[in-house]
């Protein structure tokens, strides 16, 4: 018989027990990797002095993977449920392994096993891990709907994923039919396929919707056999064409008022966007020293939306940006594109370098360098490419042309002919399509990538909107109409070969500053302007709101009085550019575009009918 006083020696095995799984295992393996078996088998319990310890709450295979990760009979890639492996590590605190997991969950990120690493780990709450996968599944939805990781959701999963007002989708349609096709998958499993079908609706932003997408939503063949769905749906349809809702109607359906009610809530929609913030790249005044030499410091400045403070976001190591002379950057993804401009204007000497900056992880790479060399141009994001559009070239030489830059592919094109003059003209991304604008010969330009084609709209304006001289201004695409925004604000539509402008906005003004730039996120611009003041200059960042017409003074670069680091020493030259960013922090909290009290009073009116 053991002697239970009879201490093991922490080179001995022992025996791990989990249900009818049994683990040899050697002691000190133990001490030396889990604070919890450090704990247990040092400390005064009855585990200390035994050849064998029973487990609970844990996977039998998942500890057995956990040790062989240990004695590096398995890596991290082999590991057949690595998450039933951290949920093991969470739970017996072997935090050395649970950070390499970690660690390698992260540098593989990708949208065929974002959702999986976000759902499992917000379970385990390990954060920020499971907020950065969150932040991949909404910004990177036409790529994850497509794989089928997706079909492995839960219902609740998948309305926490698609119903999310951050989810980055082309239309509403297409969030309704991937919702469809793990309807499909899972619908003999469903016990209520009629309230499964309710809670899928929930997903969709109805008040912001097409028609003609409600339209097609109704005719899925998926639904014409549940009458309720029917009655919810031409509910919408009828408050969409302005007509009201008759409650207590009798159509036959002793559940029509809680069909008109979650018609009503449907139509109070919040609308979905993918946020961002703006951020500046700034020249510290302050320089360090490199071997004989001084190098200004250039840090990114983030603007904080809940404290409206400037604060330093990160350095950026490239030494020659001091000189550099109309250059670019633009987001994508989750990386900063820094490319073109001229060192010392005049003196032939060209950036054609590309730089990928990952401005949270504080790394850079380069990329393929542009074809030719330009300054002041224009250039936007749409999908996979980015577009160089005009500007000056070689010997003061107007580019009257475009590249563009394959962001996946790491390739640059033979580029195509502007079909206007390269002088005064902006561009912006127009529903995934590059739309060039020409104020000297005022009509506007689409793009279309495959053909390499473009389609002219002349400017219809017989209300004289647009002006002959336009001082610095931009041009904004924003819920399918195109806006101009200078002192004023011009609202353009497309419509079939014209550009039509259909509204001008005076705007007031709360600066006097010099324009920089203006950039935008869904229905908010951010302008910035510089001051020149008697000792410092100082900045003005403007918010415009394009639906309510609000216009708000944001910050002088003023930092916060209880931040150390405050922003107050820095030099306002020309290498100053604001644009937006994406930080997986502002996903953190989940927003449904939906309420679900109506669908709740669905459901307890339906389980009152049957007890009835």
């Amino acid at each position: 018989m053991e002697n239970p006083e009879e201490e093991i020696d922490s080179s001995e095995e022992i025996m791990l027990i989990i249900d009818d799984v049994e683990i040899v295992c050697n002691k000190q393996l133990l001490l030396d990797n889990s604070d919890y078996f450090t704990a247990m088998l040092t400390g005064n319990f009855v585990e200390k002095h035994s050849r064998t310890v029973n487990l609970q709450g844990v996977v039998g295979q998942a500890m057995q993977d956990l040790i062989r990760l240990l004695t590096n009979e398995l890596s991290i890639d082999e590991c057949p449920d690595i998450f039933a492996v951290l949920a093991a590590c969470n739970m017996f605190l072997f935090e050395g392994l649970k950070s390499a997991i970690i660690l390698q969950l992260e540098e593989k990120l990708l949208p065929s096993n974002c959702l999986r690493i976000w759902f499992e780990c917000e379970n385990l709450q390990i954060y920020p891990l499971a907020t950065k996968a969150k932040s991949i599944c909404l910004r990177d939805f036409r790529e994850v709907k497509q794989n089928s990781t997706i079909s492995q959701l839960n219902l609740s999963e998948l309305c926490t994923y698609l119903g999310h007002t951050n989810l980055h989708c082309d239309n509403e349609l297409s969030v309704f039919q991937t919702a469809m096709s793990w309807f499909r998958n899972h619908s003999d499993e469903e016990q209520d396929v009629v309230l499964t079908l309710i809670k899928l609706l929930a997903c969709i932003d109805f008040k912001h919707a097409a028609m003609s997408e409600i339209l097609e939503i109704k005719s899925c063949s998926d639904l014409q056999n549940f009458p309720e769905i029917l009655l919810i749906l031409d509910g919408i349809i009828k408050l969409r064409s302005g007509d009201k809702l008759v409650e207590n109607e009798n159509n036959g359906n002793h559940l029509y008022n809680e069909c008109c009610q979650i018609a009503q809530s449907f139509m109070q929609s919040k609308r979905r966007y993918f946020p961002k913030n703006p951020y500046f790249l700034m020249r510290n005044s302050k320089k360090f020293k490199l071997a004989d030499f001084e190098v200004p410091v250039y840090e990114i400045i983030c603007y904080d939306p809940v404290t409206q403070y400037l604060k330093r976001f990160a350095d950026l190591d490239l030494k020659k940006l001091s000189s550099l002379n109309g250059f670019c950057m633009l987001e994508y993804k989750k990386k900063i594109y820094l490319f073109g401009g001229e060192y010392s204007m005049g003196k032939g000497s060209w950036n054609q370098d590309v730089w990928s900056l990952d401005i949270i992880e504080g790394t850079k790479e380069q990329k393929q360098s542009m074809p030719a060399p330009r300054r002041h141009f224009e250039s936007c994001v749409c999908g996979n490419y980015i577009y160089v559009v005009g500007g000056t070239g070689a010997y003061r030489v107007i580019q009257d042309n475009i590249n563009w830059y394959d962001l996946e592919g790491d390739t640059w094109s033979k580029g195509a002919v502007l079909p206007c003059s390269g002088k005064q003209i902006k561009c912006c991304c127009h529903n995934n399509q590059l739309f060039v604008f020409s104020l000297s010969e005022k009509c506007g330009y689409l793009f279309f990538h495959e053909t390499g084609l473009w389609k002219k709209f002349e400017i219809s304006d017989p209300n004289c909107f647009i002006p002959k001289v336009f001082t610095p201004f931009s041009i904004i695409s924003y819920n399918n109409n195109l806006y101009l925004k200078g002192d004023k604000l011009i609202q353009l539509v497309l419509m079939e070969d014209k550009l039509n402008a259909v509204k001008i906005s005076p705007l007031p003004c709360y600066h006097d500053g010099e324009f920089v730039e203006s950039v935008a996120s869904d229905n908010i611009v951010y302008t910035l302007y510089k001051h020149k003041g008697e000792e410092n200059d100082k900045l003005c960042l403007e918010c415009l709101n394009l639906e309510t017409l609000v216009i708000k003074f944001l910050c002088q670069s003023i930092s916060d009085p209880k931040d150390t680091g405050k922003i107050d020493d820095f030099s306002f030259d020309a290498t100053i550019k604001l644009f937006m960013f994406h930080h997986y922090d502002l996903v953190a909290h989940s927003i449904e575009v939906n309420d679900k009290e109506a669908i709740h009073a669905f459901e307890l009116a339906r389980l009152n009918q049957e007890d009835q």
